[in-house]
């Protein structure tokens, strides 16, 4: 039996940089050797919506350089995660760094990466029912098409998996339009943080660089039915998430508040990718209430998971309560949930939208 959810993303040691705008740290430390990487993210934002009696669900494959640090396998092992291990004694761990200056941030690999693809799932990966990809359309297309040309060949007859793609910000142009159509006629969900949406289709942002609602609405649209997707999901950082599919669009609020008021958020590295792996196990759960859409309902697994991934600089932490039962950063999932639905969206909902 295969996975509920698989990331095709990779794991990274990450170095982050702390500047203002003016370029000065402000005294503030820069760290090294950070457990980070969107697959590695994915994994954790699907796997702390999950009972430890369904962690084995959620899984990812990690290349294990000559320098891969016990601390860090030891910290991924306490999830109980399906992760497959694949030793490279011959490389280096994959290595990147995190610069932020104010709200703008560059990254960049320190080291060669070595990507996952299609070519190194076995038997029960192959299986999974929603693949988180992260690349360029065109590698979107090969691991697409090879994972479901090696589930023709697998015993038994399936449906077809729920495809969730995350496109890299370099690749997102006007030029590259016509290739991104071709990705996404080939999964069922779009989604791009708003930088790579309006880099791809060139939009003209609004104050604070926000994308106009009516803009969203019509390239939206527009993608969803050019690229025969179920749904395009815009990812908008401290401003939620936007669903846009056929039934009508939706603006979900993010769980903690923007930027400016009090809030909890320390480092917004990997909250998108925290976001993704949430969505993609919301997309084979049923809705959490009625008048959620699949797709919204699995934005809002997106969002509690961001919320997690985004308190504290690396990945969200797993200890036992009092009661036995999980928390991640001390607190019981399922609580922030309910928080969600019956505060944050029920005074965010707006009966009107289409």
């Amino acid at each position: 039996m295969g996975l509920s959810v698989f990331s095709l993303g990779m794991l990274t040691i990450d170095d982050i940089e702390f500047y203002d705008r003016e370029g000065s740290d402000q005294g503030r430390k820069k760290l090294s050797g950070i457990l980070g990487g969107a697959g590695i993210y994915a994994i954790a934002g699907a796997r702390l919506l999950l009972s430890p009696a369904e962690a084995k669900q959620v899984g990812g494959l990690v290349h294990m350089g000559h320098d891969f640090p016990k601390d860090i396998f030891a910290e991924i092992q306490t999830w109980g995660a399906h992760v497959k291990y694949v030793e490279t004694p011959e490389r280096p761990t994959t290595r990147a760094k995190n610069t932020y200056s104010g709200e703008l941030r560059n990254f960049e690999f320190l080291t060669p990466k070595l990507q996952v693809d299609h070519t190194m799932l076995d038997f029960e990966l192959l299986q999974s029912q929603a693949f988180h990809i992260i690349g360029t359309p065109e590698r979107c297309i090969d691991v697409v098409n090879g994972i479901l040309t090696k589930r023709q060949k697998l015993p038994g007859t399936r449906e077809n998996p729920c495809f969730v793609w995350e496109p890299m910000e370099h690749s997102c142009s006007p030029q590259n339009l016509p290739i991104f159509i071709k990705a996404m006629r080939l999964v069922n969900i779009f989604s791009p943080n708003e930088d790579e949406f309006a880099k791809l289709l060139d939009v003209e942002r609004g104050p604070a660089q926000a994308i106009p609602n009516n803009v969203l609405k019509s390239q939206c649209d527009k993608l969803r039915r050019d690229g025969e997707l179920e749904a395009v999901v815009v990812r908008l950082g401290a401003n939620g998430a936007y669903v846009a599919q056929s039934a009508r669009h939706r603006h979900l609020p993010a769980y903690h508040k923007p930027y400016g008021a009090v809030t909890r958020v320390i480092d917004v590295t990997g909250g998108g990718n925290a976001f993704l792996g949430g969505y993609c196990l919301g997309m084979i759960r049923k809705p959490l209430r009625p008048n959620l859409t699949q797709y919204e309902s699995a934005a809002v697994y997106g969002a509690i998971a961001a919320s997690f991934a985004i308190e504290q600089i690396g990945m969200p932490k797993l200890s036992c309560g009092a009661d036995g039962a999980e928390l991640w950063n001390g607190e019981h999932v399922k609580e922030r949930i309910h928080t969600y639905l019956d505060s944050i969206l029920a005074a965010t909902y707006d009966p009107s939208a289409t």
